[in-house]
């Protein structure tokens, strides 16, 4: 790398290499705040803000900053070192230098999605052409980039995404058959109905699952029974058989449901999940139970606050981490596992005052009805609410308004903001 730059372009690399470091990192933590209970729009908004000071900063020169992009494809790239090599060679408009990150993107899933959220952050003008580029290449996994990109901006892929039901080599793509599926009940496809009903029929489990959650979005809520399944065994698509089905199903169904779990003590955390999200205020005593354990405790809280709207932290209803609360990742260098606790940045309840406050309120609340964040669940609340709440509040809302206004597109809650 040295060699490409001149003596005075050398006393800056220090500057530009700490561009691309922060930038690179910076967004890594954009993608996990987007899930955390404690950021809201302004947190991201803020942390948005951040990346874009050093990506702007690259821009000084080009030409170092370029190399160090190089240099770092050279030792395979990470994630959010090819999101911030992809948004420079965007915004260059340097055609050998797109061609470069794409290529050596596409090698690695890890690329794969800096390259993705790359396109997703920068302006239309600047990537519309090189979508259209995508969508006709003959790799299916340009094709699967593209119809991700689409999705993610929520810009509509019209006749593109047709083709793609139309074509079995695309259709045998299972990826590109799910991310297909995927944005047409996103983003409301009533014209392909057809071929989403058609894949409920699929062989593989993945296809069956995003067909039925794209059937149910486009308007045929009958589809929810078939969600069933996915609920009682852990998988990476349980929980969003969670958000969705108990959604759609009447409290009555869903308590039906609930009682096919309860006996399972391995179930238990996911039945704390979906009493949040029926939002039924009947569960709130037997929530207030598991707040008491300490294996529950926050998830439990994290529940009741969801139905109540509550804020645990500016109430002062919270307390400190118990003793034998598990700590994630381990202190122990020898333990390998350096995955945060699931429930990472969520309170812990003082269970006394938590009981006390819902006391005081729980007159305003009848059982048996859905509530979120206080509230009776209705598009007006939804809408004018869902940019002040947290984001695992605002996921839940983006799909009740989703389900609820047949027109209404999911709104992306874990785009950008800016």
């Amino acid at each position: 790398m040295s060699n490409t730059l001149t003596t005075s372009e050398l006393a800056f690399l220090d500057i530009y290499e700490q561009y691309v470091d922060e930038a690179s990192f910076l967004w890594l933590m954009h993608t996990i705040a987007v899930d955390q209970p404690h950021y809201g729009v302004t947190e991201l908004r803020n942390l948005e803000k951040r990346i874009e000071s050093q990506l702007n900063g690259l821009m000084g020169n080009l030409d170092i900053a370029w190399s160090i992009c190089e240099q770092a494809f050279e030792n395979d790239a990470e994630a959010g070192e090819v999101f911030t090599a992809a948004i420079l060679a965007f915004r260059s408009h340097d055609q050998a230098k797109i061609q470069f990150v794409v290529e050596n993107a596409m090698t690695s899933e890890e690329g794969y999605q800096g390259l993705l959220y790359a396109l997703t952050w920068l302006p239309g003008s600047l990537v519309h052409d090189w979508v259209k580029r995508f969508f006709t290449s003959k790799d299916l996994n340009h094709k699967k980039l593209a119809i991700e990109v689409c999705n993610i901006r929520r810009e509509n892929p019209a006749d593109y995404l047709v083709s793609i039901f139309q074509r079995e080599d695309c259709l045998e793509n299972i990826e590109l058959y799910i991310a297909s599926l995927k944005i047409t009940g996103e983003l409301k496809r009533f014209d392909l109905i057809e071929d989403v009903l058609k894949a409920i029929d699929h062989d593989d489990e993945s296809v069956r699952f995003w067909a039925i959650r794209s059937a149910i979005f486009i308007g045929d809520k009958s589809q929810v029974t078939k969600l069933e399944p996915y609920i009682s065994e852990p998988s990476e698509l349980q929980y969003e058989a969670i958000q969705i089905a108990f959604r759609v199903l009447p409290v009555a169904t869903a308590r039906e449901w609930v009682s096919k779990l309860v006996n399972d003590p391995d179930k238990m955390r996911t039945l704390i999940i979906i009493t949040g999200v029926i939002g039924d205020p009947f569960a709130i005593d037997w929530l207030l139970q598991k707040m008491n354990e300490t294996e529950f405790a926050r998830v439990a809280a994290e529940a009741f606050c969801l139905i109540t709207g509550t804020n645990l932290v500016a109430k002062d209803m919270t307390s400190p981490a118990p003793e034998d609360a598990d700590t994630l990742p381990s202190e122990d260098a020898d333990d390998d596992n350096v995955k945060m606790h699931d429930d990472e940045n969520l309170p812990w309840p003082n269970v006394i005052k938590v009981q006390n406050y819902w006391n005081s309120i729980k007159a305003n609340y009848t059982a048996g009805q859905r509530y979120l964040l206080g509230n009776h669940i209705g598009l007006l609340f939804l809408k004018n609410n869902i940019d002040s709440a947290l984001q695992r509040q605002r996921h839940a809302m983006a799909i009740e308004i989703s389900l609820i206004d047949k027109n209404e597109k999911l709104f992306n809650t874990r785009g950008k903001v800016n």
